[in-house]
């Protein structure tokens, strides 16, 4: 039997998380067109994308497309009876301005003092939401002209007089994407037209409607690592302040860490070596000694999916990272006493908190698994069960909220627009090394980027930082290094340590 949950309904269309097959557990946001008899269709193009990036895109990312052409459709159905009307108008450029109205529709609504004439009753969008939707259509044209499921529609399309349905929106999308080579943000202001390439359009999206992006303050992390996760019982969220240490420390995405095995970390030499692995496709020996996916050995030894395949709170993202069928090495800050530091509370969460954590979950005859961060229940959830990202953000907003009292600071928020999300953390890091004698292909190698343009939105200065190089001419300069140094060797921190690993 098939599993539905979170339905979105609208005019003409709906939206339902459903399995592709009975009994699978990854549901998708599959869309449904009302046909003219009254009986919703699948999209079923559209599933086959879904399933087609199912390990490196978000429910997010599947969810915004689904919207995005469902609201083509319900415009494109609405607006049936004014086709003649507009090719009157208009003529030969009908088209144009009927994709025109769709935009100008997702930015401003289509509600007036006088009523609502479409009947959608659409409220106003920021141009950002807009840009979202628009993009999520052209992902999906895109993907139906690389996989010829389009290939019928290579003639120019032409609204023909009587009802619109589902497929009018998506042929005039289609026709204005791949057949006139336009942008479906044309009418969006500011917005080029045509085609681009892919590295002009990673140099063009550094600029954000909000200003610059925010990294976590400098003169915050230390105090984030060593004081943010204390509880109010003396005792330290130790998961979660581990994951930190590898945000801030190694440059990891939020999701990544919790994609990791035991067995992902290993010591030579004292220094720490935590590999990343793709969730489903890199290869592991399994306990009976024959090498297979992760995937397969997930399923084989401990009835599971990987987190990436999932619906729900234990579905945790993964995004295409260099070297991932391999290994995908974490490469820590060039600062010294970091990697002795990493190497204790790694050693201690994995001879003493994990073991001990794990041995409540056998008591309570819960089943084994290999990820390496596990709940302790004290955040509602189960037993020694993988460490979910909801747990992670709670701790985490909790642990900026508890800097904010400690330094008096009101200005410390939880908010992305202040850095002081998970993925300021990330691009504390890629800041970091922009400032060290550190070539720009190194960065990309050590923050994982298949495309070498991902690092310039971490990497750039803030406009304060611009104004001081001009007006001093010196370079650039973290002061984190005096701090986390003093910190790591500060004997009052190696005996906080110390009566925590006790």
């Amino acid at each position: 039997m098939f599993h539905f949950s979170k339905i979105e309904r609208s005019l003409h269309h709906f939206i339902v998380k459903q399995a592709r097959f009975p009994g699978e557990r990854r549901r998708y946001p599959v869309l449904r067109v009302f046909g003219s008899d009254g009986v919703p269709q699948v999209v079923v193009p559209l599933i086959e994308l879904f399933d087609n990036y199912r390990d490196t895109k978000s429910d997010q990312w599947m969810l915004l497309i689904s919207r995005g052409l469902g609201l083509l459709v319900d415009f494109t159905i609405q607006m049936g009876p004014w086709v003649g009307d507009m090719q009157a108008q208009w003529g030969d450029d009908y088209l144009e301005k009927v994709w025109e109205k769709f935009t100008t529709a997702l930015v401003e609504g289509t509600v007036s003092t006088g009523g609502d004439n479409t009947g959608l009753y659409w409220l106003p969008r920021s141009v950002k939401s807009a840009r979202d939707l628009l993009r999520a259509i052209e992902h999906y044209i895109d993907w139906l002209d690389e996989k010829g499921h389009a290939s019928a529609w290579k003639s120019d399309f032409v609204f023909v007089n009587g009802p619109a349905n589902a497929v009018s929106g998506f042929r005039m999308a289609y026709a204005r994407k791949v057949i006139h080579d336009k942008s479906l943000l044309f009418h969006l202001k500011g917005k080029p037209t045509g085609r681009r390439s892919r590295a002009a359009d990673r140099l063009r999206s550094l600029r954000r409607e909000k200003g610059h992006l925010k990294r976590f303050p400098e003169n915050y992390v230390v105090s984030m690592l060593f004081d943010g996760f204390a509880l109010p019982n003396g005792e330290f969220d130790e998961t979660a302040e581990i994951i930190a240490h590898i945000l801030f420390l190694g440059g990891l995405r939020m999701s990544e860490p919790l994609h990791l095995w035991v067995q992902d970390v290993q010591f030579a030499s004292g220094v720490p070596i935590i590999a990343l692995h793709h969730p489903q496709e890199s290869l592991v020996q399994g306990f009976d000694g024959v090498t297979r996916s992760r995937a397969e050995t997930l399923k084989r030894f401990f009835h599971m999916e990987s987190r990436n395949a999932v619906s729900g709170k234990y579905w945790s993202g993964w995004k295409g990272i260099l070297g991932d069928l391999n290994d995908a090495i974490v490469h820590w800050l060039p600062i010294e006493g970091v990697e002795d530091h990493i190497s204790s509370i790694l050693r201690h969460y994995l001879l003493v908190t994990r073991p001990r954590i794990m041995a409540l979950r056998h008591a309570a005859g819960l089943p084994d698994h290999p990820y390496l961060f596990v709940s302790t229940a004290i955040d509602g959830e189960e037993i020694g069960a993988p460490y979910t990202r909801s747990s992670f953000r709670a701790a985490w907003k909790r642990a900026v909220n508890r800097l904010k009292r400690k330094h008096r600071d009101d200005a410390l928020k939880h908010r992305k627009d202040h850095g002081t999300t998970p993925h300021g953390a990330r691009h504390f890091y890629g800041h970091y090394l922009s400032q060290s004698p550190i070539q720009r292909e190194l960065i990309q190698q050590c923050m994982h980027h298949l495309d070498p343009f991902s690092q310039l939105v971490y990497t750039e200065p803030t406009p304060e930082e611009v104004d001081s190089v001009l007006k001093t001419g010196a370079p650039l300069k973290s002061k984190f290094d005096g701090s986390v140094f003093a910190a790591l060797r500060n004997q009052q921190s190696r005996t906080h340590w110390e009566k925590r690993f006790r």
